[in-house]
């Protein structure tokens, strides 16, 4: 029997009894062992793929192609050339086209209402599919952005599309990225007449331009051609001056149609042909809400 009495032996007796309670009933402190990974059918263990953030040199991925950013000239001049390989190359694709703007058409064939944007293209060009770039957008696209509606002939202008399988060169789903400063022509009425001489043939300074110019409606009818309007001849003028536009949006032909005789406006539009039928005439003509930006209209004569 201990004497627990004795301070000696009863330390004596707890040195050896801990540490055969911890054994029995503690956890152990050898790692389990686990089990290694399953063997696919193959037989060959699959490694492991490395985590980014672990400290694993990761394999750098491959950039997405950047877009492509073209020039309207030399893109429709390799149409061209070889229409068969450039649509090979870009059909499909979406590009990024600079260029100068030249006219709106309506393309307005069921379904929503689109618009055709005219790029120059080449320009010694016989083929009339290759003399434009053509850039469909949405009538609610012409109607939302006023500087769509205020381009001017010759203007740059830079949009984003896809190339479409046709018979010209076009691109679909278009966006404009940005809008070079206007290159109308602001003026009078009575300026144009004197420009376009005795027979209409000569248009001087307004050859290949837009002119901007106020006037006042006499009358405004809708015709096939879409709509048509007679200026007001200021004091002096020898000719009446017509102005016709295409239905460019529903919103903008909601505009055309609430025009009266009487109503100032501001017209943008080209002299291609001087006169017609013995009256002077402005095509692609828009109605504009404002004049463009940096630009100031002169004052009729009285």
């Amino acid at each position: 029997m201990i004497d627990l009495k004795k301070p000696s032996r009863l330390l004596a007796v707890l040195a050896v009894a801990i540490p055969l309670v911890v054994g029995c009933g503690g956890t152990p402190t050898t790692p389990a062992k686990t089990d290694p990974p399953p063997v696919p059918p193959s037989g060959r263990v699959t490694p492991t793929v490395p985590q980014p953030g672990k400290g694993t040199p990761t394999v750098p991925q491959a950039e997405e192609p950047k877009e492509l950013r073209v020039t309207a000239e030399p893109f429709t001049a390799e149409f061209e050339k070889n229409f068969r390989a450039a649509k090979d190359k870009y059909f499909g694709k979406t590009v990024e086209v600079t260029g100068a703007f030249d006219e709106f058409w309506d393309n307005n064939l069921g379904g929503e209402p689109e618009i055709k944007l005219g790029l120059r293209g080449t320009p010694t060009s016989g083929d009339p599919g290759f003399a434009r770039l053509f850039c469909k957008i949405t009538a609610k696209q012409f109607d939302a952005d006023p500087r769509l509606r205020a381009l001017a002939r010759g203007q740059s202008v830079t949009l984003r599309g896809k190339v479409q399988d046709y018979r010209d060169v076009s691109l679909t789903d278009c966006t404009v990225v940005t809008f070079g400063p206007t290159t109308a022509v602001p003026t009078t009425l009575l300026e144009i007449e004197a420009e376009a001489g005795e027979k209409g043939d000569a248009v001087g300074k307004f050859k290949d331009r837009d002119v901007l110019v106020r006037a006042t409606i006499s009358k405004a009818t809708w015709g096939g051609a879409g709509w048509k309007c007679t200026a007001v001849a200021p004091k002096g003028a020898k000719k009446d001056i017509d102005f016709t536009s295409a239905r460019l949006g529903e919103e903008y032909s909601k505009e055309l149609d609430a025009l009266k005789a009487g109503d100032s406006v501001i017209l943008l539009g080209h002299l291609d042909k001087a006169f017609a039928e013995g009256r002077l005439q402005i095509s692609g003509v828009r109605v504009l809400k404002a004049v463009p930006e940096g630009l100031k209209l002169p004052d009729e004569k009285k």
